[in-house]
């Protein structure tokens, strides 16, 4: 898979002899998952879905898929860019036609089905207002190995996720400006005629109003599950150009990870 290394991080072992270093870092570069083979199958079955979400603007796979770490009840993690001011149209309506096609992840089905855990408007790409103090390792590599999967026609050539994340670069140094996850997808691109249709009529005032009632029923629900589940969503993230679901692990990675790396650095100065 090619992963950056961690900025100031990589362990290497000294031959003193010949002067020769090796490295012990020992990701997965070279093997494919087992299971990548069958779900880029089922992925790439839902072509018309992906073409058919109003107001989409890129679609990336990531997570498991993309970190090459699949498992046999995996699902399928979307993060999706959006045009401004239709994010919840575009949840709401994303959330209908995987369902409806049986392609939802539920609570009773995961394996193979989709989640929709993460969208973002067009002008939100930069996501270090979201970073995590002092190395946020986990994002960092989840920026890095988003995998395109579906682009609007329209918005090729304008700056990528990865163009506007340079931050990233300050912690992986090998950081590219461009995706180098490669395993194997197509690309997508195209738009049904019902997406056509229905971003036609709702880029105006009909599509303001569904916006805002979308959005306080969204904060009615959200405020309503932090009053009763308070712990797993602490972590939700609900604005007009973000939506993010997933409970954050972020902060246990970046403990882990700091935690590894001085035990590492220890052993290398014994």
């Amino acid at each position: 898979m090619d992963y950056p290394i961690p900025k100031d991080h990589e362990v290497f072992l000294y031959d003193k002899k010949s002067n020769k270093k090796t490295s012990l870092n020992t990701f997965s570069r070279n093997k494919k998952n087992p299971h990548m083979n069958e779900y880029l199958a089922e992925v790439e079955k839902m072509e018309n879905l992906y073409k058919g979400i109003p107001f989409v603007e890129e679609i990336y796979l990531c997570n498991s898929i993309t970190f090459n770490a699949l498992h046999a009840g995996s699902d399928i993690d979307l993060f999706i860019i959006t045009q401004p001011g239709r994010i919840r149209s575009t949840k709401f309506r994303a959330m209908l036609i995987f369902f409806f096609s049986g392609r939802k992840r539920t609570l009773s089905k995961k394996k193979k089905k989709v989640c929709l855990s993460f969208f973002i408007t067009n002008d939100q790409k930069n996501l270090y207002n979201i970073s995590i103090p002092n190395i946020d390792i986990y994002l960092c590599y989840r920026v890095q190995h988003l995998v395109l999967l579906y682009q609007d026609e329209e918005k090729k050539g304008e700056k990528s996720i990865f163009q506007q994340n340079k931050w990233i670069k300050a912690v992986l140094p090998n950081y590219q400006q461009q995706q180098v996850i490669n395993i194997g997808n197509t690309v997508f691109s195209g738009k049904s005629k019902i997406k056509i249709f229905l971003e036609k009529i709702g880029k105006g005032s009909i599509g303001d109003a569904i916006e805002g009632t979308l959005k306080y029923l969204q904060l009615f629900i959200i405020n309503t599950k932090r009053i009763f589940a308070a712990e797993r969503n602490k972590d939700v993230i609900v604005n007009d150009s973000m939506l993010k679901f997933h409970q954050d692990i972020r902060q246990k990675i970046h403990l882990l990870y700091t935690m590894k790396t001085k035990n590492m650095n220890q052993k290398l100065k014994w």
